[in-house]
């Protein structure tokens, strides 16, 4: 089973288009703070930031290239029969639980590298910004966001 996880990963690796969508994922991260934390308070933008809701708002943005990281799944389980690789896969384990195991656990690697980072990327816009609008890290409600981002990430 190892071998057939480290046969997907190198299928990743050498496939471009999951740079692409990757890359699109993560920059819709700061692009969703930013606006967040720019439309809190604003009539019709959202909730105030001092609240829990406009921080809920503001760490929601690390699931905002769900839809790209969906795809990645997609082109994961199936993307070798649009490559013709099926056919190789299949004579070197025939055993297709196993393939489609390594599969999913090699979409869960790389959905949970992707989640994590786009945690971080989004702590890494939202916090210095918040602290620029004296919203304190300490509050009850930047605490309840932090509980929204990991829950976020499911």
């Amino acid at each position: 089973m190892k071998n057939l996880i480290h046969a997907e990963l190198l299928k990743l690796r050498t496939t471009r288009m999951i740079y692409g969508l990757a890359l699109a994922a993560l920059a819709l991260v700061p692009i969703s703070a930013i606006s967040a934390i720019a439309a809190a308070g604003r009539s019709g933008g959202g909730p105030a930031l001092s609240t829990t809701e406009g921080i809920r708002n503001v760490m929601t943005a690390s699931s905002s290239g769900a839809l790209s990281v969906l795809v990645i799944g997609i082109l994961i389980m199936a993307g070798e029969f649009r490559h013709n690789t099926a056919t190789s896969t299949f004579l070197i384990s025939p055993n297709r639980g196993r393939v489609v195991g390594a599969k999913l656990a090699t979409s869960a690697l790389v959905g949970a590298a992707l989640a994590l980072i786009s945690s971080v990327l989004t702590l890494a816009v939202a916090l210095p910004w918040l602290a620029t609008k004296h919203i304190v890290s300490t509050s009850s409600a930047t605490t309840s966001g932090w509980f929204c981002l990991a829950a976020s990430q499911r």
